[in-house]
């Protein structure tokens, strides 16, 4: 019996009340057996949701096994290019992403079903979106909706609190694992395979590999005299797990697919190389940059779990027990790292925004407002990011966002054909090797591009032309503009959005479109492109002329000739008042404050300004980075030269008539000492106080510390010598006089003794002069 039995009564009749939070540990029979409990009502629907599309097939294929089926009766599955599902179907095995397209196509669909969100604890973008929309579902629109949410690892709390769903928790079983730890060079792949032989000697059943990506597995694969199983999620067909039952000795080649998946038969041993790939998406560019880094110790401790699934097993670890101390607990959330435009278009097509959604983690607004706006750009939004025509048509083709906008707009100017050819080609990961602006004969390509061509027609409701009109030039530059290139050699060139591209096959053109690139040392590895015509760039994209303003340069001004960032022509200019004061503003948009005059007497206002933000309530912020152009706009007419900026009255304006008057009132420039003098401040903002600096004798008589902010904040009074020598820096003056002052008074009498040194501080005269000074006034 699975651990997961245990709780079976307990699931089953939470599930009836309107679900359950499920933790329990790897293996303990949650993905392959919990979701057949709840085929006991054939009225319900059953989605059970997993990350990964290898562990959709392989995990529909459990549980039909388990009910003596094969896929497509009770048990089917539904991938975007495949499926497997009957009228007797009750269940269905699903990705997060798909169930995420039908949930915004036909949300009818969930009514009064069961949804199951497996291996949540994985986080990605797709999950934390399906779980806020579900959760809106269901508490605004359908309450009969249960959901079962399980997780291996994650802290449930907040879950509970936002779902009001019990917690139920399945102890599991796990039989003990030895780790050990073998430092290796994990950049040698036949160091790896060495090592990997040598355990593979030492048994009888399988071993499971974790390594970061396909590259590495097919290097190790390449120098191993074993049988070999690969598990990674671009395999075109889904391994039988069930030969490994009666396999010989089979290394078991992975990556992190295999950390949370069903269990693999006869699996005792594990190997880890402690890294994995991940893939961080650039906010602007949307262009992904795949990554390899440390994993978590959470996921080390999964990973060696899986030696313990079915019987004592052990874990290497090829690190050392130093580095695995140093290991972040876990890692980042993948939707603080993505390009967002597919959640912000799901979002929209939903009918509600982000704030009114329950996010288990909200995505960072930057990212998200830079997906919007990058989708306005697409008129797939409007200003107040309502889905448009053109946005409904690309969020029912359930694509990537860039390809949807593709294809709807190839709809609208009658080039569906060429554009599904083009997408199929990208889809399947295939590079473009035939001429896009010549006829084609369809037949001529791949049965699989053919095949993906038909599915992408249909989802437009037409059907593939066999003889294909091309596309013109003008028109990819136009849907494509955030992908134009300007090639400045045959293999580096800059993207629109200014970022360099390096090409990894050369390009003879002068412009061209990115199709497939990954961002690397923070420029982007171009794969594939399409060569583009300069007249198609600038009919599609008509150049901008703006004015750059450089300060301390001649010439001051130039004229500037671009598309997006990328810089066509330069040249100097004598702009007109209205040009100028543009110029300006943007200089100052750019650099913010920096770009400023700033005097003495500003810095000093300044200085004032922080000091009181930090010190009365409600005071003004300082002004951000993105505030000044508009503060500074309505002071630059008339003026030739941005030095001549009057920035002494624009803080004053910024700041208004009450709280300037409040600043001199509050935390005035200067302060009179005992002595008569005025003493200037010097304000320190980092210390929310100002400093006076003034001689020791100029304070005599002085009981209280002066104050700033109407008495809540003391001045620092830096108290000097005769010679100006610092002697004490002091904001409790009763202390000083009281405790200090005796010994500071020993030791200035031998040093200045033409100068007075009274016993009583408090009861003498304030002054500057020595005693002989003194004596000729008094006489």
């Amino acid at each position: 019996m699975l651990p997961i039995e245990e709780i079976h009564d307990s699931v089953v009749a939470a599930w009836r009340q309107g679900g359950a939070i499920i933790g329990a540990p790897p293996g303990s029979g949650k993905t392959t057996q919990l979701p057949l409990w709840l085929l006991e009502d054939p009225g319900s629907e059953v989605f059970l949701l997993i990350p990964k599309r290898l562990a959709v097939t392989l995990a529909a294929r459990q549980l039909a096994a388990n009910l003596n089926e094969s896929v497509g009766q009770r048990i089917g599955y539904q991938l975007r290019k495949d499926a497997k599902t009957s009228r007797q179907t009750q269940l269905t095995v699903t990705t997060y992403g798909t169930f995420l397209r039908l949930l915004i196509n036909d949300p009818d669909r969930i009514a009064g079903c069961t949804i199951i969100f497996d291996e949540f604890h994985e986080r990605s973008a797709d999950q934390d979106l399906t779980y806020a929309l579900v959760n809106q579902y269901v508490e605004l629109f359908d309450a009969s909706v249960r959901r079962i949410i399980m997780s291996a690892t994650l802290n449930v709390e907040l879950i509970a609190q936002q779902t009001n769903l019990p917690v139920i928790e399945s102890q599991g079983r796990s039989f003990p694992v030895s780790v050990s730890y073998t430092k290796t060079d994990t950049q040698r792949p036949d160091q790896v395979a060495a090592l990997i032989q040598r355990y593979h000697h030492e048994t009888n059943d399988h071993m499971l590999v974790f390594c970061p990506g396909l590259r590495e597995i097919r290097a190790i694969e390449r120098h191993l005299s074993v049988p070999t199983l690969i598990l990674h999620g671009t395999l075109d067909a889904t391994p039988d797990l069930t030969d490994l039952n009666s396999a010989p000795a089979t290394v078991i080649l992975a990556t992190n697919i295999a950390e949370s998946s069903i269990t693999l038969p006869r699996v005792h041993t594990v190997v880890d190389l402690g890294t994995e790939r991940y893939a961080q998406s650039h906010p602007v560019t949307g262009i992904t940059e795949l990554k390899t880094r440390r994993i978590s110790q959470a996921s080390a401790t999964q990973r060696a779990g899986r030696a313990g699934r079915l019987g004592p097993g052990k874990a290497i670890r090829l690190w050392s027990d130093d580095e695995q101390q140093s290991l972040i607990p876990h890692q980042t959330p993948p939707i603080r790292e993505t390009d967002l435009s597919s959640l912000v278009l799901l979002v929209a097509g939903w009918g509600t925004t982000y704030n009114d959604l329950t996010w288990l983690e909200p995505p960072p607004l930057k990212r998200w407002q830079i997906a919007q706006e990058k989708l306005r750009e697409w008129q797939a939004l409007t200003a107040d990011a309502d889905l448009t025509e053109h946005g409904q048509a690309m969020l029912t083709l359930g694509l990537d966002p860039w390809l949807a906008h593709l294809l709807a707009m190839a709809r609208d100017n009658d080039q569906v054909t060429a554009a599904c050819l083009l997408a199929a080609h990208i889809i399947g990961g295939q590079n473009i090797t035939y001429d896009l602006f010549v006829p084609q004969k369809l037949n001529r390509f791949p049965k699989d591009v053919q095949r993906e061509v038909s599915r992408l027609t249909q989802r437009v409701n037409q059907k593939p032309e066999q003889t294909i009109e091309p596309m013109s030039d003008e028109f990819l530059a136009r849907v494509m503009a955030d992908r134009i290139m300007r090639l400045t050699d045959r293999q580096k060139g800059q993207l629109i959005s200014g970022t360099a591209v390096r090409l990894m096959t050369p390009c003879k053109a002068n412009w061209a479109l990115l199709l497939d690139g990954i961002r690397k040392d923070g420029q982007i590895q171009c794969f594939d492109y399409i060569p583009v015509s300069a007249k198609a760039v600038f009919k599609a994209n008509p150049p901008t002329e703006t004015v750059l303003y450089q300060p301390n340069a001649k010439p001051a001004f130039l004229q500037i000739l671009r598309i997006g960032r990328i810089e066509l022509e330069q040249r100097p200019c004598q702009p007109d008042p209205e040009l100028k004061q543009t110029a300006w503003l943007s200089h100052i948009d750019d650099e913010g404050e920096k770009a400023l005059p700033w005097s003495d007497d500003t810095l000093a206002i300044r200085k004032r300004w922080k000091v009181a933000e930090a010190c009365v309530e409600d005071w003004p912020v300082w002004p951000g980075h993105a505030d000044w152009g508009g503060l500074v706009a309505p002071f630059l007419t008339g003026i030739s030269r941005l030095e001549a900026l009057d920035l002494s009255a624009v803080l004053k304006h910024a700041l208004g008539y009450e709280h300037e008057s409040q600043l001199e009132r509050l935390f005035p420039k200067f302060w009179q000492a005992p002595s008569g003098r005025k003493v200037l401040l010097s304000y320190q903002p980092e210390k929310s106080t100002a400093v006076a600096v003034v001689k020791l004798q100029e304070i005599f008589g002085l009981e209280q510390t002066p104050t700033l902010a109407g008495g809540k904040q003391p001045i620092q009074l830096d108290l000097q010598a005769p010679n100006g020598r610092s002697v004490a820096s002091v904001t409790d003056l009763a202390h000083f006089w009281a405790q200090i002052y005796p010994e500071v008074r020993k030791e200035l009498r031998g040093r200045y003794n033409k100068h007075p040194w009274p016993e009583d501080p408090l009861n003498a005269e304030a002054t500057t002069k020595t005693n002989r000074q003194i004596r000729q006034n008094s006489d």
